[in-house]
């Protein structure tokens, strides 16, 4: 019986991923707050919270498509690449003036933590 109550612990858990994805989309919001996870608050408050019981598969997938993309932008940014274009004065005026939400980051544990929220938002929705 013990090892049923874990069993239906972590089916708890599971079944509401849909809570833990939508915090980690706000929390994404907050660390970069820019052009780019602009849409989280928008899909957030004005469509996933108002769906009676949850949104739908395509809200997912399209949710996962585009978190996929600004994983993939985030990260090539912070290459070595390109180094002189996130110090460069044009961009950084571009970015001051539009608040695109990159940033260049040094070391990789501060990548990791400026790319956490986009991770955990794709490993819950393949979860859920």
């Amino acid at each position: 019986m013990f090892f049923k109550y874990i069993e239906l612990f972590f089916y708890m858990i599971i079944s509401n991923t849909d809570q833990i994805i939508y915090f980690c989309m706000f929390w994404s919001m907050f660390n970069t707050a820019g052009l780019l996870t602009i849409l989280y608050p928008f899909l957030l408050f004005g469509y996933a919270l108002l769906e009676e019981t949850r949104p739908r598969k395509e809200f997912w997938t399209f949710i996962r498509i585009y978190t996929t993309a600004i994983l993939f932008i985030k990260f090539t940014f912070n290459l070595g690449e390109f180094d002189n274009l996130g110090k460069s004065e044009s961009f950084l005026y571009m970015n001051g003036l539009y608040k695109i939400g990159l940033k260049k980051h040094v070391s990789t544990g501060a990548i990791i933590k400026y790319i956490l929220p986009e991770m955990l938002i794709i490993i819950f929705i393949m979860l859920n």
